[in-house]
């Protein structure tokens, strides 16, 4: 049997040796479902784990374990676009209160346009990464010269230094835009869940798990499921193993 390809909501087994049917079980589900003969190829359909039951356990789980962080009071896109910045590579403890002294220095982003970059700088210091505060500051200066915030993924990811993961995260949680975030802590969540094991650095991986990342996101409220992902990926299913109280949901 070749190696199992995922693709939306079905995985593919090609070029069984056999004509006879199978039953598998989905990882981490219990529950079985029929392979169905087609020509060569086979077909596991596994819509049972469709959209709305993966994000209604993500919404839920949020809902009621979601940490409670001071940017996630607003949804000003300048607020979330900061904390972004600077939780890239930093601890939420350590990074808390930066962005607290940011926020009260630099209320908005007209303010932080007008700072110069010693300034900024200096507020930084302890961060590491100063290619981050640099960023910032050059990104602040273009979107004042814009005359606006920008509000979709396609225009905020060409600010300095705006990646996918932070375009979607401000476009979702800023202005409901329907784009799913993926980073170190979707890849595991998904790929735990699902049981796949396709390496997420390959670029095989990144394509399979942005799709899967995609499809899951209700687009009613992308904001709480992008959060909640984050939030389950760092608090439950870490790197090193998952907490058993939510080991399987």
């Amino acid at each position: 049997m070749q190696k199992l390809k995922v693709f939306n909501t079905f995985t593919i087994i090609s070029e069984l040796q056999t004509s006879h049917s199978y039953q598998f079980t989905i990882a981490n589900t219990g529950f079985p479902m029929q392979v169905y003969n087609f020509k060569r190829s086979f077909f596991l359909y596994f819509k049972y784990l469709c959209t709305m039951n993966f994000s209604k356990t993500i919404l839920n789980w949020y809902a009621i374990n979601g940490r409670e962080l001071p940017w996630r009071q607003t949804t000003n896109p300048y607020a979330i676009w900061l904390s972004e910045v600077i939780m890239q590579q930093t601890r939420i403890a350590q990074g808390t209160a930066y962005w607290e002294r940011f926020m009260k220095r630099w209320p908005d982003v007209h303010e932080l346009a007008k700072a110069t970059e010693d300034e900024i700088l200096r507020e930084w210091q302890g961060l590491g990464y100063y290619s981050r505060a640099r960023n910032l500051h050059k990104a602040a200066q273009q979107i004042v010269d814009l005359g606006r915030f920008p509000q979709t993924y396609n225009e905020l990811i060409q600010l300095k230094g705006v990646g996918e993961y932070i375009a979607a995260a401000i476009s979702s949680i800023s202005f409901a835009e329907p784009v799913a975030v993926v980073d170190g802590n979707v890849y595991r969540v998904l790929a735990r869940y699902f049981g796949i094991d396709t390496p997420i650095d390959s670029t095989e991986g990144k394509k399979v798990f942005k799709a899967m990342a995609q499809e899951y996101l209700p687009k009613e409220a992308p904001a709480a499921y992008n959060q909640g992902m984050m939030d389950f990926g760092a608090m439950q299913c870490t790197p090193l193993r998952p907490t058993a109280k939510y080991a399987h949901w």
